[in-house]
């Protein structure tokens, strides 16, 4: 058994990202204004863009060690007793594997968790800036 080539996912620019978009809801926390508004919405849309390509790894690693194992599993299948063992002895042979494609998926779901927050953050900060615009124009009439 071969061991196979799966990329590697690095999550450094994404912490820059949520780095940023944290110092610009600080800021925004404090005063909303547009400016600072508009530059949130770019690092929300690069760290989006950056997620997304984070899952375009992952979901390629996912399948190929799924394809891969499925082909092994056709070719060994006839020299063991049952599907189990097959399947057994094909995950120990792809232990790395395995476990590098369930961090990524760990990965991914803390990721998803993140966007959320940033999302829902970003929903509070608009729609506090349009209430305050909705209120200043009543108190102008």
């Amino acid at each position: 058994m071969g061991k196979i080539e799966l990329e590697q996912i690095d999550i450094k620019p994404l912490e820059k990202y949520v780095a940023e978009i944290d110092k610009l809801f600080q800021k925004l926390h404090k005063k909303v204004d547009i400016e600072t508004q508009k530059e949130l919405e770019y690092q929300i849309y690069y760290f989006m863009n950056y997620t997304n390509s984070l899952w375009k790894i992952y979901i390629r690693n996912a399948y190929k060690l799924s394809k891969t194992k499925n082909a092994i599993f056709v070719s060994e299948r006839q020299y063991f007793n049952s599907d189990l063992a097959t399947t057994k002895k094909i995950n120990k042979d792809f232990l790395e594997e395995n476990d590098l494609v369930e961090l990524q998926k760990q990965i991914m779901e803390r990721i998803e968790k993140e966007e959320f927050t940033i999302k829902r953050l970003a929903n509070f900060i608009n729609n506090e800036r349009i209430n305050d615009l909705s209120m200043k124009k009543r108190q102008d009439t």
